[in-house]
């Protein structure tokens, strides 16, 4: 934990190389508040530290006693390189998990031997069929209370991030992305759709007076988070359409989601979607 506290990548990198009871994934409880060699790395600014640290098996999401991960931390104290470089870190582990979870429930539903049900989503029975129709592994999601923390944090029941401000510079980079850097088109105005407002850090980035898309829908399925739009106001932005539910595809230029990583068997589907709606 020194090394890391000082940034000394050459000396985390001995330490990691020869074992001596160190390990990149350690996590005490007991100190600075149940902090990680990541975190405190992330603390200096140090990226060549966090690299090796990620390489030796460190969870690049791990989180102390107050729900901040290295990230946080990273982008609190301004070390933006290193927020950048985390952001590609998270980004291509989401993307490898999702991946690996969309290959073994397909496995899982080809194999003769197997015994997991398949639930159709539009009407909850078992069936046969491909795995977007795999049910996520939190179905009570929905059901469950989710807690913003200091305005910088979602978590869900299990304490678990749905969404981190730290995210704010990926969020940004797509919505220059999905609104081609500025909300014209050349039929004018653009319609956009998120799916999921979470913290709403892609819908307020979509407000600004470069993007401001003509109609601005956002589907929000939770309780607890449609009441926070509510009590922040989004109902009363002239732009904006809330749908309170599951979402019903139509003809939108752009469609944008940033899920919980617990409703990857849905992403392939909405990419789907995403394609589609670009073509009308």
């Amino acid at each position: 934990m020194e090394a890391c506290q000082k940034g000394d990548a050459e000396a985390v990198s001995h330490l990691l190389r020869t074992g001596r009871g160190c390990s990149a994934s350690q996590q005490d409880p007991h100190y600075r508040n149940g902090s990680s060699p990541l975190i405190e790395a992330a603390r200096t600014g140090s990226l060549e530290t966090c690299r090796i640290l990620l390489e030796h098996g460190a969870p690049w999401n791990a989180i102390d006693k107050d729900g901040k991960c290295a990230g946080n931390y990273a982008s609190d104290l301004g070390h933006q390189s290193l927020v950048n470089y985390l952001v590609d870190v998270a980004v291509t582990a989401e993307l490898l998990l999702g991946a690996s979870i969309r290959t073994e429930m397909s496995t899982t539903y080809t194999s003769k031997e197997a015994t997991k049900p398949i639930v159709d989503i539009g009407t909850g029975s078992r069936c046969g069929g491909p795995v977007e129709h795999e049910p996520c592994t939190k179905s009570d999601f929905l059901s469950r209370d989710v807690c913003y923390v200091d305005g910088d944090k979602l978590l869900d029941g299990d304490g678990d991030a749905v969404m981190m401000e730290w995210e704010r510079p990926l969020m940004r980079a797509h919505a220059s992305v999905i609104m081609g850097g500025s909300g014209t088109s050349a039929t004018g105005k653009v319609s956009v759709m998120n799916v999921g407002f979470g913290m709403g850090i892609i819908d307020s980035i979509l407000q600004e007076e470069q993007f401001s898309p003509a109609l601005h829908v956002i589907v929000e399925a939770h309780p607890g988070v449609y009441a926070q739009m509510i009590k922040d106001g989004w109902d009363k932005k002239p732009n904006v359409r809330i749908v309170y539910g599951k979402c019903r595809f139509s003809s939108f230029c752009v469609l944008f989601t940033n899920m919980p990583r617990y409703y990857y068997g849905c992403v392939s589907l909405l990419a789907c979607f995403y394609f589609l709606s670009k073509i009308f």
